[in-house]
């Protein structure tokens, strides 16, 4: 489906309204030295793709997208809670 420079705008102004100010929410000065310390020099993404993809074959067919997506969250949560 391609969308035009109006409904692109729409969508990312009904996103930016239903987020209200990010800003507010996480300023800048919360994060800045915040470093992430990661136990493994490996690539996580495909530790977590590893375990979804495990995940995946437990999940009964016909899947949803919706249950696909909350797999790939809990997977990814998972690996970056281990590896950090």
């Amino acid at each position: 489906m391609a969308l035009n420079q109006r409904d692109l705008h729409w969508r990312s102004t009904a996103v930016n309204d239903s987020l209200g100010n990010l800003e507010e929410v996480l300023p800048y000065d919360a994060y800045k030295d915040v470093k992430i310390k990661i136990k493994e020099d490996k690539d996580l993404s495909v530790k977590a793709k590893s375990r979804f993809s495990r995940s995946l074959r437990s999940l009964s067919e016909p899947m949803s997208l919706a249950e696909m997506a909350r797999t790939w969250d809990v997977c990814a949560r998972a690996v970056h809670l281990h590896f950090t």
